[in-house]
């Protein structure tokens, strides 16, 4: 059974979802997920760490 997602696609003429097996750089999926959230908010730095806000205080 073809949920709403599918159906909206069947409808736009494009049935097969077109997979890639290309991996992305860093720098590709940093700016998506920044796109997303925008660069300040972002919850990991590059390395994967979290970043810690300006905005807060860090504890003492």
């Amino acid at each position: 059974q073809a949920g709403p997602w599918l159906d909206a696609r069947r409808r736009a003429g494009v049935d097969d979802l077109q997979r890639s097996n290309e991996e992305l750089r860093d720098e590709e999926i940093e700016d998506f997920f920044g796109a997303l959230v925008g660069r300040e908010d972002c919850w990991a730095s590059p390395g994967g760490k979290p970043r810690r806000s300006s905005r807060r205080p860090s504890p003492v």
